[in-house]
Order: structure tokens, then C-alpha cells, then sequence
């Protein structure tokens, strides 16, 4: 959605909280000499959202999946805060849990922690047309 106009709403040096604020948005609101706190640049935040974030991924899996996930194969790619959690609910349930990750150290990690690992590569395709 847009927060254009939002300002003529919030009194003169309001305190002005969100997770993820785009810079212009910040800006914006500094030029307008509002406090602006973006909460999810808080590390600590981070991670304890990530287990819900996780919880949900396992319930849309099984929600979208006409088998169990103890048995099943399950692919996640990176290995951050939320892909950490992720892993750990599916290898809890008894899936094959694979980390794809472009990072050497947490491909190391993830496989102290039992998961398989493997090198996530990117590949740049060109268009027939960029010759």
C-alpha cells in the first residue's frame, strides 16, 4: 500500500514505528521532524520472528502436500535466521532436510546440525535477443 499523505494524520514530532521502512519513506517522515524507529533493524526481533515465520512455512507445507513430512524430502535455500528455523521444525517432523546457500559457513553449520548441504549457484540466463 502507499503511505503518501499518512503524515497529515500524525501530530507535529510524532514517533513513527515499522519493520522493513523503505529509506524515501524514512526520509520523508525525518524531513517532516517525526522520530522514525524501524523495529525490525533490531536483531534480536528478528530472530524471535522467525519462529513463527517457520511455523507457518511447515503449515502451508502440510496444508499443500497429500503425504506426511517425516519421510519427505525438503529444500531450503540460505541458511539465515527463518531458513534456520524452518530446517529445524522439518528435521524435527523427520524429513531429509538439504540447505542450499551460497555462504561456506553456513553450509558448514548446517551440516553440524545434521541437514545435508549443498552450493547454491545462480546462473545469469541472456535472451535469445542479448547476443
Amino acid at each position: 500500500g502507499s503511505f503518501e499523505g499518512i503524515e497529515q494524520h500524525l501530530e507535529g514530532g510524532a514517533l513513527v514505528l515499522g519493520g522493513r521502512i523503505p529509506d524515501d519513506l524514512r526520509k520523508s517522515f525525518e524531513a517532516k521532524g517525526f522520530e522514525v524507529v524501524d523495529y525490525y533493524g533490531d536483531e534480536s526481533l528478528r530472530i524471535k520472528n522467525a519462529l513463527p515465520t517457520a511455523e507457518g512455512v511447515v503449515m502451508l507445507a502440510m496444508e499443500n502436500t497429500p503425504f506426511t513430512i517425516n519421510g519427505s524430502s525438503v529444500l531450503i535455500t540460505g541458511f539465515g535466521a527463518c531458513a534456520k528455523q524452518t530446517a529445524k521444525l522439518f528435521y524435527a517432523l523427520g524429513a531429509r532436510v538439504l540447505i542450499a546457500a551460497r555462504n561456506e559457513t553456513q553450509l558448514a553449520e548446517a551440516q553440524t546440525l545434521g541437514y545435508l548441504a549443498c552450493q547454491l549457484i545462480t546462473f545469469a540466463f541472456n535472451s535469445v535477443d542479448d547476443k
